[in-house]
């Protein structure tokens, strides 16, 4: 699992990364050079939007989402607990349902293609979505397992 993790986080790196230099190299050449590369907005848009979906599967992996807890906070023992897997089973039929919503999405515009970039699908929009809501889905799914077996959150470095 660690491995997978590491793995997970270098490919954020990356994706931003690639974000910054496609900005970088949109600015320089609109700037500096006063030539205009139209396919640089619709690619740091399209890795922005990877970016977002990858960080809400590092959010939920890591137990990290925004949350207002002041309720749950008073609660102690078993009705905690129990409402902390309610509140992940909320959350995986969200994920569930941005799931297939987005492979629905992914198969319909699949044939079309980005205005600048002929060679590249719409679907990847969508592509983006399916990454993160499944990935979000089965760190929800594990983190469930794991407290059901007793083990609690899993800790930094497990």
């Amino acid at each position: 699992m660690k491995q997978v993790k590491k793995l997970f986080d270098a490919a954020g790196i990356l994706i931003f990364t690639a974000m910054v230099a496609v900005v970088i190299l949109q600015v320089v050449c609109r700037f500096i050079l006063r030539v205009s590369v139209p396919w640089t907005e619709e690619m740091s848009r399209l890795l922005f939007i990877f970016l977002c979906f990858w960080g809400v599967v590092v959010a939920v992996r890591e137990n990290e989402l925004i949350v207002i807890d002041t309720f749950r906070a008073k609660l102690r023992g078993r009705a905690r607990k129990v409402l902390d897997s309610l509140i992940s089973l909320f959350m995986a039929a969200f994920f569930a349902v941005i799931l297939a919503g987005a492979v629905k999405m992914a198969v319909s515009v699949w044939p079309t293609r980005f205005s600048t970039m002929e060679w590249l699908s719409n679907g990847w929009l969508y592509v983006a979505a399916i990454v993160g809501s499944g990935g979000a889905l089965v760190s929800i799914v594990l983190a469930l397992l794991r407290e059901l077996r007793g083990g609690g959150p899993e800790k930094e470095g497990e």
